[in-house]
């Protein structure tokens, strides 16, 4: 990596010491959920996410008023039906992983 000659000496201290706490990786890293099995429920889900939970993360409407019915759409797509296949996935996953 090359630095500017005015970079502060502290941020070069920063950037080139080794970090003293360990690494921890992600207990998922290497899942891949597999969507076949689930596949209209999981465009369904994600087609909801987009219209509905997205404008209220981003503020655009409110929450409180909004929430609810976006619950119920997302459920209505299929959304416990992706969410038991991921758990489903995933536990086979782990235990293959031990």
């Amino acid at each position: 990596m090359l630095f500017d000659v005015k970079t502060p000496e502290d941020y070069l201290k920063m950037q080139t010491t080794e970090p003293s706490n360990p690494v921890e990786f992600s207990p998922v890293l290497g899942f891949r959920l597999n969507t076949e099995p689930i596949a209209v429920e999981y465009a369904n889900v994600l087609s909801e996410v987009k219209s509905k939970i997205i404008p209220i993360k981003m503020g655009v409407v409110s929450y409180d008023k909004y929430f609810p019915a976006a619950l119920q759409s997302l459920k209505a797509a299929g959304l416990d039906k992706v969410v038991a296949e991921y758990q489903k996935q995933f536990k086979e996953w782990q235990a293959l992983q031990k």
